[in-house]
């Protein structure tokens, strides 16, 4: 058997091998957000002031965690009152997601 020939057969093999594979070792040690999710939420401060309309423009940065269909996500905004001004935040945390 040919060289040529072969080489269809060993890239559908390595295609399908990185599928099988997980997504989060391609990319080394960055995990997606929900991993670490309750120690976010057990550590964060509650939004419990009413939604302000207007907020600074100073860039504090915030780990939000706000409700997406029924599921907790978390995602940075530029400060707590943008953090909980924002529909559906919960709390946040200092410093970026």
């Amino acid at each position: 058997m040919k060289p040529v020939q072969l080489l269809p057969g060993v890239l559908s093999v390595l295609l399908l091998a990185g599928c099988a594979s997980d997504a989060g070792g391609l990319a080394g040690s960055r995990s997606s957000p929900a991993d670490d999710l309750p120690a976010v939420v057990a550590s964060m401060t509650a939004c419990t002031t009413a939604k302000s309309p207007e907020c600074s423009s100073r860039y504090y940065p915030v780990c939000g965690v706000y409700q997406s269909s029924g599921r907790q996500q978390r995602k940075t905004y530029d400060n707590a009152c943008t953090a909980c001004s924002s529909a559906n935040v919960l709390g946040f945390t200092p410093g970026e997601c």
